[in-house]
């Protein structure tokens, strides 16, 4: 007995150490990168580089993490449903239903930027010289008549090319490429397909599988563990960089301060609002104690930038929080390429921002395609920082946009990026959460005899 309590107090002691740590690691990030700034001479850019090398080791490490996590995951997560007879037999309802958390709340997200664009009207305040624009690097060859590559299409036809492209992106050529690329959406479908045919495949084929992967997937997790403890040095230095590489903060926030007014009420009224609502309606628990809980995570996508990086760090905090090992290793790498709430509004706000910024008027029907197109693009949008930015270019021209503007938001992208991370982060879980309520039949908890389950 006292030797539990003591193993319990020790664990609290470790793991609030970890989360103290890790938001300590941001202050000083934040703290160096204003040093920096303050230089004098301007910082050269071998400090930068310097400064950002632990980051870039971090960013590394946890991108190799990201394949075999996910296929592991994946796997294991629909596989166990097999075995546990917790959850509704039934792995379709899984899907059902995070797909239809996904859809909604991706769809809401969009609604809620434009009408917010609408009501605030940014683009009104800036006054911007169009003279010194930053030249967006369109892929030079346009020639490819296939769909799957950067084909003539994305200029001519944007919203047929974005769907195409989201289907190229389910099927790689080469899985370890997408990996290599973080194109999450081919290696999830690779792993639900597997997951799926294990699942229905005789006990003597899928029992040595089931058993490798999940000893694989507990094995990948110590490792991430590990990685967890060297993650708050890691994004301290990705904060200090990205904050000393930008001295000229100041007149950016005069010219899109507004923008990015803008961005943070929209997500804000997402994050605090629409979400805990929606978790507070179907699983009755407080959300402020999810978001607490998960303040590694979010410390994590504020250094990285990158949903499918701390995706690793993201399922262990979900199964820790409580959210069952099954549902969180099905539904949280699946929220990672298709649910990706924070960059869909990001994107139709910037669209209507320029927009107003170029008095171009939209018509209900553009604007009906820049929520479209923004929908489909943040679906195929790989988790990598600043994926955006490609994905942006297929909405701005699905309405004729000049491009060039896409170049102006770069200057406070990299800030909001991480900030949209966190968003799209947060909505997993919530998913995650809100998924096993509405899948797992409680009584069934209790006894673990096929006998009680009834459907």
């Amino acid at each position: 007995g006292a030797h539990k309590m003591i193993r319990k107090i020790i664990n609290i002691l470790v793991d609030n150490f970890l989360i103290f740590f890790t938001i300590t690691g941001v202050i000083l990030g934040i703290i160096l990168g204003a040093i920096l700034t303050e230089v004098p001479t301007g910082v050269s850019s071998m400090t930068i580089i310097v400064v950002g090398f632990p980051g870039e080791i971090l960013l590394r490490m946890l991108k190799a993490m990201v394949l075999p996590l996910i296929v592991a995951s994946v796997v294991v997560g629909i596989s166990s449903l097999r075995v546990t007879e917790g959850i509704g037999k039934d792995t379709g309802r899984v899907f059902l239903v995070t797909g239809v958390y996904f859809g909604l709340t991706t769809v809401f997200a969009v609604i809620l930027g434009i009408i917010v664009v609408m009501l605030i009207k940014p683009g009104d305040f800036s006054s911007i010289d169009t003279s010194d624009e930053i030249d967006v690097l369109l892929p030079d060859d346009l020639s490819e008549t296939s769909a799957c590559k950067d084909s003539i299409l994305q200029v001519t036809h944007p919203v047929l090319y974005s769907l195409l492209s989201v289907f190229c992106n389910m099927f790689p050529e080469n899985l370890f490429a997408a990996a290599a690329n973080l194109d999450i959406l081919g290696i999830i479908v690779f792993s639900v397909i597997f997951g799926i045919v294990l699942y229905n495949s005789e006990m003597e084929v899928a029992q040595p599988v089931i058993t490798l992967f999940h000893s694989l997937n507990e094995i990948l997790m110590k490792i991430v563990l590990l990685i967890m403890w060297y993650a708050p040095i890691g994004i301290m230095s990705l904060i200090a960089a990205r904050l000393g590489e930008n001295d000229n903060m100041m007149s950016i926030l005069e010219d899109i301060g507004m923008f990015t007014l803008t961005v943070l009420v929209v997500l804000a009224i997402h994050c605090f609002i629409f979400l805990p609502t929606i978790y507070l309606l179907i699983v009755k628990r407080n959300p402020f104690k999810l978001y607490s809980h998960l303040s590694q995570v979010i410390m994590t996508g504020l250094g990285t930038s990158s949903s499918a990086a701390t995706l690793p760090i993201t399922i262990q905090s979900a199964i820790k929080f409580g959210i069952s090992k099954e549902i969180s290793q099905i539904v949280l790498p699946l929220g990672v390429t298709l649910n990706m709430n924070g960059t869909a509004l990001y994107e139709a706000v910037a669209a209507l921002f320029v927009a107003q910024m170029r008095n171009i008027p939209m018509n209900p029907g553009q604007v009906i395609i820049i929520a479209i197109t923004s929908t489909l693009a943040a679906v195929g949008a790989s988790g990598i920082p600043e994926a955006g930015l490609i994905t942006m270019t297929l909405v701005f021209s699905s309405v004729g946009l000049p491009l060039e503007d896409i170049g102006l938001l770069l200057t406070i992208d990299w800030a909001l990026d991480r900030l949209r991370t966190v968003v799209n982060i947060l909505s997993d879980v919530i998913g995650a959460s809100i998924v096993e309520h509405l899948t797992s039949k409680k009584e069934d908890y209790v006894q673990l005899d096929s006998s009680t389950y009834s459907e």
